[in-house]
């Protein structure tokens, strides 16, 4: 936008201050996860239960409750949970979800041919104009006679304003979908995803490399291969050793607003005084 800015109107001195994600998008702890699992299980994740058996009344997709003592109870992740892939929307033209949807079928190919390979949770979030339209090509793959996918699975949800940070909080990898019409705006999901330390999987376009950088903080790419690719070099060895997508979770960060307020514009507009 500087650049756009510049050349087009020529405006010059033009400082850039960047959008950064509210304090309430970060990483939370296993007891909330925990709650906020068997809040969603019971109400719009509920096919959760059906797809994975392992689920009781002291369980998650996710978690697990464990008696340590007659009054003490530990929560613990299940060895054998799900990687959850997170991807919001607001179901437009602007984003491509075809390329998601190929990806997730050939995945679903290359982790049933390894019995290692743990099991893969596609949760996008959001409304839209072609939700209805996905929603029922998601359903297709996954239900009924004609059903394909046996590892891999998707769900779409509707969370509330309080929920979504939550989720985002404990999710193990996002992916974009977003392009930019004009070349010049970045996606705010990412910011979220990246307040919440979660690496970021995303369609490449001009401008990205403002808020992402390739192999730093998260992942590009251009085809529903390469981003398939791309997911199964970052879970392999998921949950304990996952090396790559642990150094993108450590970069996968931004300064908190009033940070980027004091060492950005503060400084800016106290020379206007």
């Amino acid at each position: 936008m500087k650049n756009w800015l510049q050349t087009n109107w020529n405006i010059s001195n033009i400082v850039v201050l960047r959008d950064c994600p509210p304090n309430f998008f970060k990483r939370i702890s296993l007891e909330q996860q925990h709650q906020l699992f068997l809040d969603l299980e019971n109400s719009s994740m509920k096919k959760l239960k059906k797809w994975y058996k392992n689920i009781d009344d002291n369980s998650t997709t996710f978690t697990i409750e464990n008696l340590i003592t007659e009054k003490q109870i530990k929560i613990e992740y299940k060895k054998d949970r799900p990687v959850l892939i997170i991807s919001s929307t607001s179901w437009t033209p602007d984003e491509d979800f075809s390329i998601l949807l190929d990806a997730i079928i050939q995945l679903d190919t290359i982790v049933c041919e390894n019995v290692n390979f743990p099991k893969l949770l596609f949760v996008v979030t959001g409304k839209g104009p072609l939700k209805k339209t996905f929603k029922k090509r998601f359903e297709e793959l996954q239900e009924g006679p004609n059903a394909i996918l046996k590892k891999c699975r998707i769900i779409t949800v509707w969370l509330t304003a309080e929920q979504y940070p939550l989720l985002l909080g404990c999710s193990d990898l996002g992916v974009c979908l977003h392009t930019s019409s004009s070349g010049l705006d970045l996606p705010m999901k990412v910011v979220d995803m990246f307040g919440s330390n979660v690496p970021v999987c995303a369609v490449n376009f001009k401008a990205l490399a403002e808020l992402i950088q390739h192999e730093k903080n998260g992942l590009t790419f251009t085809s529903s291969q390469q981003l398939a690719t791309q997911i199964i070099e970052l879970v392999s060895g998921f949950p304990n050793n996952c090396f790559k997508l642990e150094q993108l979770r450590i970069n996968a960060k931004l300064p908190s607003w009033k940070e980027n307020w004091e060492q950005i514009a503060l400084n800016r507009l106290s020379v206007l005084k």
